[in-house]
């Protein structure tokens, strides 16, 4: 099961980068908006403490799946450093053939989807959900 993980926007300069980190590897994915660009990104990978741009890691595919769901394996560009992203295909990275990324296309924008996010993190927002439900039942209450 996926979560929503984020959103890379090419009409919005405060959204034109994504990162995420997986439960079951070490490396993260960056998606970053190409500059001057309205329609490419480059997709590409994060490793180390601090975390640098790496290799893509061996394993992983980027499938792309154009308007009539045909899917083809996209190839790296440029020395195995990156996968260039075309708006409006869809992308999904599997890693030792499991899915664990996929960008879906919208009008002028990605939703990320995350496929294997860490448990923390997982915990995290759904606290964060929580505890926003339980302010919103305070606020109705008071009013009540």
């Amino acid at each position: 099961m996926s979560t929503i993980a984020g959103v890379l926007n090419f009409s919005d300069e405060n959204k034109d980068r994504n990162v995420q980190g997986f439960q079951s590897v070490t490396f993260l994915i960056k998606v970053e908006k190409l500059p001057e660009e309205d329609t490419q990104a480059r997709l590409f990978f994060l490793d180390g403490d601090p975390p640098e741009e790496c290799d893509i890691p061996f394993e992983i595919k980027c499938k792309e799946i154009n308007e009539n769901n045909f899917v083809k394996n996209k190839s790296p560009f440029l020395r195995n450093n990156f996968f260039m992203i075309n708006h409006p295909k869809k992308y999904e990275i599997y890693h030792k053939e499991k899915k664990i990324f996929a960008m879906i296309p919208e009008k002028n924008r990605y939703t990320i989807h995350n496929f294997d996010k860490p448990d923390n993190v997982k915990q995290y927002e759904i606290g964060k959900r929580v505890d926003k439900a339980i302010s919103t039942i305070i606020k109705y209450e008071c009013f009540a």
